[in-house]
């Protein structure tokens, strides 16, 4: 995965398919994350690293994950328990 080429085309994407700012703070914390780990197909982070990344509250995290998934961004999946979700 090459990082730079991935926010460039957020970016030229954004030109056109406008998203929230809570939408494009959580992509690039997920981005900064999926780099973190190596860029693996799917990685878990809780929701508590995703509010101090993003400065988002949950219920705006959880608004902007949806978006980003019906935008075709990203996926994610919750899972069981006190698990946290994982992206993809």
């Amino acid at each position: 995965m090459n990082y730079i080429a991935e926010i460039n085309s957020f970016y030229d994407r954004l030109e056109t398919n406008p998203l929230s700012t809570s939408a494009i703070a959580l992509w690039f914390a997920l981005m900064a994350i999926a780099n973190k780990a190596n860029w693996i197909d799917t990685f878990a982070v809780a929701i508590s690293v995703l509010e101090v990344k993003t400065s988002l509250k949950k219920k705006s995290i959880e608004r902007a994950r949806n978006e980003l998934k019906q935008k075709g961004l990203i996926e994610w999946r919750s899972r069981s328990g006190n698990q946290s979700a994982e992206y993809s």
